[in-house]
């Protein structure tokens, strides 16, 4: 793996929506990412019961609790922009090279982001990737929902 001050800066972006457990879930695995040049931006997106003060509270780096390298920042906005808009809101807060877009229901191998940065580096032509995305309720297979509507199989 590459030294932390030759790997491009990644900005994760994550939306919370009144999914604090997903969320939480979520977030305790990008801070385990074996990759540390990379930020997280969580937008709460008007979510109820305090969950973005909470959230705020928990895991923001202003809240001092850098992670691994790994800032966390919690913006919290006052009502539901929906996941598109939220996400693009997100993105003006971005400071990496490369934009990696995640839903709170996900979950993460340590190693996940690094091979995906490296084969960006590696051919300027790639414009876009993503990992494996794996079901949570059978590991053998692809999610569903994710896998270009159930059309992808093991043959790609």
């Amino acid at each position: 793996m590459m030294s932390p001050t030759l790997q491009p800066k990644v900005s994760i972006l994550l939306l919370n929506w009144n999914g604090i457990d997903f969320t939480r879930h979520c977030l305790k695995a990008l801070l385990k990412t074996n990759y540390n040049n990379c930020e997280i931006i969580l937008i709460d997106n008007g979510s109820q019961n305090n969950e973005g003060k909470l959230l705020e509270k928990e895991f923001s780096s202003k809240n001092n609790h850098e992670k691994n390298g790994k800032f966390i920042r919690v913006i919290q906005h006052p009502f539901n922009l929906g996941y598109a808009e939220g996400m693009n809101y997100a993105y003006k807060y971005a400071t990496g090279k490369y934009i990696m877009f995640v839903n709170n229901d996900m979950d993460f191998d340590k190693n996940w982001l690094s091979p995906l940065v490296a084969v960006l580096e590696k051919d300027k032509k790639i414009g876009a990737c993503q990992p494996k995305l794996i079901s949570i309720v059978n590991k053998k297979n692809f999610d569903y929902a994710s896998a270009a509507g159930g059309f992808v199989d093991i043959f790609g």
